[in-house]
């Protein structure tokens, strides 16, 4: 696997797939979320609508348990056969978790173009649940060191007379503010395509690198804030500072 950060746009789809609620997959919010029709294993057939090339697959906001695994499989057709396996019963959680819904992400050693997959997720004691679905292509560029990570807190907190606060609680997210370096026009134009499809407003998931598999911390399904200007510093190489902010 490459290093540096990695974006993966999500790549439209449709679901098919038992239990309540798989509409929920691809609606923006994490916290609307699909219940597997039981424990056990589970299958979401995708349709990407036409063959493309497709490496990587995100899901969100998951209720995996310890021994909760995932496999993903190109197919034949919605409800059809298997014809390749790509990930093979692979752990869902990643290591580093420290909240109470626990996010999964895959990348491919290479691209595969297809237009159906098919994702099984199983564990033992409760049916599984997923906040979002993303197969998606990525890229990926080096950094610089100076990004990082901010804590957002979304709670309203009002000074009191009396020296104390009236706090309306919320909860604490991440945003990630990051610069790539010596863009070649190529990829830059790949980011430029990303900025206009998602704008401020578009979840996308990125992936702080270089550590591959990522930890869960380093895994955001998130939306642009504050675009900057890139910067040109030559023909053949450019710089853009860009933040997420998490979307939970």
């Amino acid at each position: 696997m490459a290093v540096g950060l990695l974006i993966a746009r999500p790549i439209a789809c449709t679901v098919t797939a038992g239990g309540s609620g798989a509409a929920n997959l691809l609606t923006p919010s994490p916290r609307e979320i699909w219940i597997a029709g039981g424990a056990g294993a589970q299958a979401i057939d995708i349709d990407l609508l036409s063959a493309q090339p497709v490496d990587c697959f995100y899901l969100g906001f998951t209720n995996a348990l310890a021994d909760a695994v995932w496999t993903i499989q190109s197919i034949a057709s919605i409800g059809g056969a298997a014809t390749a396996t790509h990930v093979d019963a692979q752990p869902v959680r990643l290591a580093g978790n420290i909240r109470d819904r626990f996010p999964a992400f895959v990348r491919f050693a290479a691209p595969v173009t297809g237009r159906y997959f098919r994702v099984t997720v199983s564990q033992a004691a409760a049916p599984f649940e997923i906040g979002n679905l993303v197969p998606g292509l990525a890229i990926h560029w080096p950094y610089e060191y100076g990004g990082g990570r901010l804590p957002i807190d979304t709670s309203r907190v009002e000074q009191l007379p009396d020296g104390g606060f009236g706090v309306d609680p919320g909860i604490v997210k991440t945003g990630f503010q990051w610069r790539f370096v010596d863009l070649d026009e190529e990829t830059r134009e790949k980011l430029w395509a990303i900025a206009e499809d998602r704008g401020e407003h578009k979840p996308l998931v990125v992936v702080e690198g270089p550590t591959y598999p990522p930890k869960a911390t380093a895994v955001h399904y998130a939306i642009f804030r504050r675009f900057e200007p890139y910067e040109r510093e030559d023909a053949a190489a450019t710089k853009w500072a860009l933040t997420v902010e998490e979307w939970r």
